[in-house]
């Protein structure tokens, strides 16, 4: 195993948080590593989601959208609650996460939150392609030459023009094309609600193994830019989990310790932890969890 379980469940989160923080111009990229602002970002979707899915040991459609509803009414100030793409992407991070094991539970809950919070076709199918790249990282099955195949397969039938879009990125990858000319032709799909996702994947298998070029790459995409580059910073701290990532400074805007702590408790309740709200911090890395017939120590 390259990186740990743990680990990719940390990058991921903290991924998603620096492309957030990112794209809304809470902090920039500036010399070797990521320069922080004094503003603090906004990563309460992520961690509202996260926060119900330890408490309920898993996904409950009502009170998770309960959760992520009260987040927006906060900051929106309004009864009814408004969220947006990047908001939206912040709050499923975690259940991408949760369901990497089970693709098919992942996407039955991914089609009762696409209901629940009025998600489009387009934006649904994008996150199960997140969902399904996820999924491959962390069980160590990515390969970038047949990544995007393999997220056409799982798509399986739908008219959204996610498809075509992702096609188009594998043929340019293939060329080795720039991104502005990835950025053009992939535009000329209809579909600008998907357009992120297809972009989010040109940027992560461009520079696989760089999260710091992948997020620059992202941010020059346009209008897309704000959700691209949480896409980017999801599947790159994916990948190439927390010692992939640079970041300056642990008790910074990032808040990189939540995401540190939040991470470790979504992974034990994930494995199995019965009530991970009274586990001791450091009996969390010494946890067992049972298959069936089977009982054996997870690696972490």
């Amino acid at each position: 195993m390259r990186y740990s379980v743990l680990s990719r469940f940390q990058g991921t989160l903290l991924g998603a948080n620096i492309g957030y923080s990112i794209g809304n111009g809470v902090i920039s990229l500036s010399g070797p590593l990521l320069e922080v602002r004094p503003r603090p970002g906004d990563e309460e979707y992520l961690v509202a989601s996260a926060k119900n899915l330890i408490q309920n040991g898993g996904f409950d459609s009502s009170s998770w959208c309960e959760a992520v509803a009260s987040v927006s009414q906060q900051s929106e100030g309004m009864d009814v609650p408004v969220i947006l793409g990047a908001d939206r992407l912040m709050a499923v991070v975690p259940v991408l996460l949760f369901y990497h094991e089970h693709l098919e539970f992942l996407r039955t809950n991914l089609y009762q939150i696409s209901e629940l919070l009025s998600i489009p076709v387009a934006e649904r199918d994008g996150l199960l392609a997140l969902g399904y790249a996820i999924a491959a990282t962390l069980t160590e099955r990515l390969n970038p030459h047949s990544l995007i195949g393999e997220t056409i397969a799982y798509l399986q039938d739908t008219s959204s023009p996610l498809i075509p879009q992702l096609a188009t990125v594998e043929t340019l990858l293939a060329q080795g094309v720039s991104l502005e000319r990835v950025r053009e032709q992939v535009a000329q799909t209809e579909g600008p609600g998907s357009l992120p996702f297809a972009l989010g994947f040109y940027c992560l298998l461009s520079t696989l193994e760089d999260f710091r070029l992948s997020i620059s790459r992202a941010t020059r995409t346009g209008s897309q830019a704000p959700v691209t580059t949480v896409i980017t910073g999801i599947l790159s701290g994916a990948y190439n989990s927390i010692p992939g990532i640079p970041w300056t400074g642990q008790q910074g805007p990032l808040q990189t310790d939540k995401m540190f702590h939040l991470g470790d408790r979504l992974l034990a309740t994930w494995s199995g932890v019965y009530d991970v709200q009274y586990q001791p911090q450091e009996a969390i890395h010494f946890r067992a969890v049972a298959a069936p017939n089977v009982i054996r120590p997870w690696r972490l």
